[in-house]
């Protein structure tokens, strides 16, 4: 019956001594996050070594990427990223990336007039809907989660979502 009391004894003299140990402190911004990240960042930056075994490289890189336009760098860049990343999943944030959304909407409505065409699988019979393949402006952008706009009630759905 003594050990019970001499443990609550000591449990109140020691965790009020646990407790002071902590300080309140305000917690940064996100733009005092992003500062501090770029910060260390550009020490790494700045700390990294340059490895001078691509010296010898470079004169190749420079005559293979001689009179090659800004334009058709970016055009190849993306056929390559199509063909090596084909089915990782990437092509679709490469165009939402490099296509407005208006031009977006007319390559998609242009593969989906080409599938109903010649469609590219087998579809078992089953015929085309007229709502298949077919691609709107409000599409370029994700809906927001429902949970999301429930904890926060600034929070608006992007247009063309219920």
């Amino acid at each position: 019956m003594i050990v019970p009391i001499i443990l609550w004894i000591y449990s109140l003299i020691t965790v009020p001594s646990f407790l002071s140990k902590f300080e309140e402190k305000t917690i940064p911004s996100g733009i005092e996050i992003c500062e501090i990240q770029l910060l260390h960042l550009a020490n790494k930056i700045k700390d990294t070594e340059v490895d001078h075994e691509i010296d010898n490289y470079l004169p190749a890189i420079n005559e293979v990427l001689d009179g090659l336009s800004k334009e058709a760098f970016r055009t190849a860049v993306l056929k390559e990223r199509r063909v090596e990343l084909a089915f990782e999943n990437h092509r679709w944030f490469d165009l939402q990336r490099t296509l407005t959304p208006s031009q977006l909407t007319a390559f998609m409505n242009a593969h989906g007039a080409q599938e109903k065409a010649s469609p590219t699988v087998a579809r078992g019979g089953i015929a085309f809907n007229a709502l298949d393949y077919v691609y709107s402006d409000f599409e370029y952008y994700l809906p927001i989660p429902a949970p999301q706009i429930l904890i926060n009630k600034n929070l608006t759905q992007n247009p063309g979502y219920l």
